[in-house]
């Protein structure tokens, strides 16, 4: 047995991606999988790609809002699409940091 962060923030080492707090309710045995295939990926030393951790992340953010819609409760859904005002050089010239956007 050990400390909930401790447990969490080795599951997030394993699966090679950051693991939201609902998915311990919601997608318990999802993770259970994506953990198995983590000690795989281990043994095997293969990475984790940005794609497939983004898209696991997207999903379990469709998960939650799925859920939410599903039990009446509210959901506030925040699309964080990059957009980039930058120049050539990658700086942001527009005044703005963005999160209004």
């Amino acid at each position: 047995m050990v400390d909930l962060s401790m447990y969490h923030k080795g599951l997030e080492t394993l699966v090679g991606r950051p693991v939201l707090n609902h998915e311990f309710g919601l997608n318990a045995e999802g993770l259970r999988r994506e953990a198995r295939l983590g000690i795989e990926r281990l043994r095997k030393r293969i990475g984790t790609s940005e794609e497939f951790k983004e898209t696991a992340v997207r999903k379990s953010i469709e998960m939650l809002g799925d859920y939410c819609r599903s039990n009446g409760k509210q959901f506030l859904n925040v699309d964080l699409m990059e957009t980039s005002d930058g120049n050539e050089d990658g700086v942001d010239r527009s005044g703005s940091d963005g999160w209004m956007r």
